[in-house]
């Protein structure tokens, strides 16, 4: 009975997958962009308290303490790096739904430089034109994920002194 209830595929329309995969794609962006944030968040929280932990402490380990906060600085790397990852294809399959399944006049709403209401009327253009990338579909996070990816190392050095030279 559970084997034919599996066999049986949903029948769902076109527009009602790229609905489905748009908004999945969303939710998965902002999943995934609220991981990186907690990776930094965590990993310059937990470098601070080792350090911390490690300066009031009677018996200092400067190595082990070193190597445990290198530890969490490669695990944040790890974790930012597959995020950063998941983002672009995340992204790609945004941009892909909006030029294959998204009406022409709704192209103008992604087109890069001015806003739509400031651009001139009459750039109606076809469905996916050559050298059209929707890069306004998606936000371009470049700075920021600069300074998300280098946080946790910047941590680290500044604990790193802590540890080695501030008694």
């Amino acid at each position: 009975m559970e084997k034919d209830q599996c066999d049986k595929a949903i029948n769902i329309g076109p527009e009602k997958a790229v609905e489905l995969l748009f908004n999945d794609s969303s939710k998965n962006i902002s999943d995934l962009k609220s991981r990186q944030w907690n990776a930094a968040n965590y990993g310059v929280l937990a470098i601070m308290a080792v350090a911390i932990f490690d300066h009031n402490a009677s018996n200092h380990h400067k190595e082990i303490v070193t190597l445990i906060m290198l530890v969490i600085v490669v695990c944040h790397f790890f974790v930012t790096y597959k995020c950063h990852r998941n983002l672009d294809t995340f992204r790609t399959r945004i941009k892909t739904l909006i030029s294959s399944y998204f009406d022409a006049e709704s192209h103008t709403l992604f087109k890069k430089g001015k806003p739509e209401w400031e651009q001139e009327k009459e750039l109606k253009f076809p469905r996916g034109k050559e050298g059209q990338d929707f890069e306004d579909a998606v936000v371009d996070e470049g700075g920021i994920e600069f300074a998300l990816f280098f946080t946790t190392p910047v941590t680290f050095i500044f604990a790193c002194f802590v540890v080695w030279c501030w008694r």
